[in-house]
Parts: structure tokens; sequence; C-alpha cells
């Protein structure tokens, strides 16, 4: 009787580890198809209010949320030059990745505001804003571009407007702090962009262009035109970075 009862317990393990693998197997699928999701489709909803809304309060520290909002604009981007590559786009589909544009958008403008001066230096701010900024110009090029977009193309160039002028503001901010912070800045930007140089990563022509901005922007700091030499780097920045995104 002992070991007919063994032999039951042995089975019912077995079954169990497979149903259990099985789960997980099916569950891993589901978050892999979730988040591979585009808009118009079944999943999309779960992945942008579900899944990357949880992911977010999984993030610790206030920079490291704001980190993870400049990841979902980026996913957005790639979005919509996928959809941007489809024959036959519906206009639902990009009203629903607009929506969603402007919503991490707005969210993230708000984190920031909220936090600077407190968790966020003003510093933080501001290359976070230039960073949203660069994927919003990236944005707003896939919506200019394609015909499909053209119906929701003005909400991203407004929200690319006002973003651009906050950067302007917190840019003016900076400068006028007594703290040294610009400098800091644009030390860093420019240490960061001359090593950039020196790597094979960047094509000819992207490395030309590195190189007129970063050139340009020191000629602009020994004027003292430090508004336009900080934007002159953060152009730099911008090429650099859409080279990383695989998107220039």
């Amino acid at each position: 009787m002992q070991a007919i009862q063994n032999l039951f317990f042995w089975w019912w393990q077995r079954v169990l580890v497979r149903y259990i693998t099985l789960f997980i197997v099916i569950f891993l699928l589901f978050i892999l198809l979730t988040m591979n999701a585009q808009p118009g489709g079944l999943l999309y909803p779960l992945k942008v209010s579900g899944i990357e809304r949880v992911a977010s309060r999984f993030r610790v520290g206030v920079e490291s949320q704001s980190l993870y909002q400049q990841v979902r604009l980026e996913r957005r981007l790639h979005e919509a030059v996928k959809l941007s590559s489809r024959k036959n786009v519906s206009e639902s589909a990009v009203e629903k990745l607009s929506v969603k544009v402007v919503s991490v958008t707005r969210k993230w403008l708000d984190h920031l505001a909220r936090n600077e001066g407190g968790e966020l230096s003003p510093v933080f701010v501001l290359l976070a804003t230039h960073q949203m900024e660069i994927r919003l110009k990236a944005i707003e090029r896939v919506f200019r571009e394609n015909d499909s977009f053209k119906s929701e193309a003005q909400k991203v160039i407004s929200l690319r407007r006002e973003v651009s002028d906050y950067l302007d503001s917190r840019s003016n901010q900076l400068l006028l702090s007594k703290d040294g912070s610009f400098t800091n800045v644009f030390t860093s930007l420019l240490e960061s962009l001359m090593s950039e140089l020196n790597r094979e990563r960047l094509d000819e022509e992207a490395l030309m262009a590195v190189q007129d901005y970063v050139l340009n922007a020191q000629v602009l700091l020994t004027e003292e035109d430090f508004n336009t030499a900080l934007r002159s780097l953060f152009r730099a920045v911008e090429i650099v970075e859409l080279v990383d995104m695989g998107l220039r």
C-alpha cells in the first residue's frame, strides 16, 4: 500500500511540475507577445497601460523613474517607425499612438517639474528634457513624412515645441545660476562628445556633423554666446543618440 502511495505521489509531482513549467512558458510567451504589440493590436493597451505602468512602480528612486519614462518614449518612437513602414495604416492605430506619445511626455514633464530642486538637480532636469526633445523630434519627423500620420501630426508638433520651450527655459535658468552648473553641463557634454569622435560606430557623415557642431560650440563659447553654444552641443548629442537608436 505504501508503495502505491509513493508511486502516486511521484506521479503527481511530475504532473504538477509539467503544468507549472507549461504555465511559466505560456506566461513568458504572452509577456513577450504583449511587449512586441503595436498600436492597433489587441494587446497594445495591455502593453502601455498594464505592463509598462506596473514596471514603472518597481523603479526605485526619482532618477530611475525619470529614465524609465525616457525608455517608454523611445518605445513609442520605434512603434511610430514600424507603423510608418506598413502599407495600410488605420487612423485608429495612429491616434492611439499619438495619444500615448502625449501621455508619456506629459507624465515625464510633470515628473521633472514636481521633483526639480528636490531629488532631481537642475542639471539632470536639463539633460533629461533634452533626451525627451530628441525623441519627440524623431517622432515628429515620422508623423510629418508619412501621409497616414498627418491627421495626428499637429499634436506631436505642438508637444515638441512645448518641450523645446521648456528646455530653453531650463537652459536660461542654469545660465543665470551662480553655482557653475552651466559650465559643468557644457564641459560634461563636450567631454562625452569628444570621446564619441574616437569611436567607429559613427559613419563619415554623422562624424563630420558632430565635429562641426562641437567646433561651432567652442567658437560660440569664446564669443560668450552661451545658449547657442549649448544648443550646438545638443545638436551633436542628438546625432549620436539617433545613431545609437538605429535611426540615422
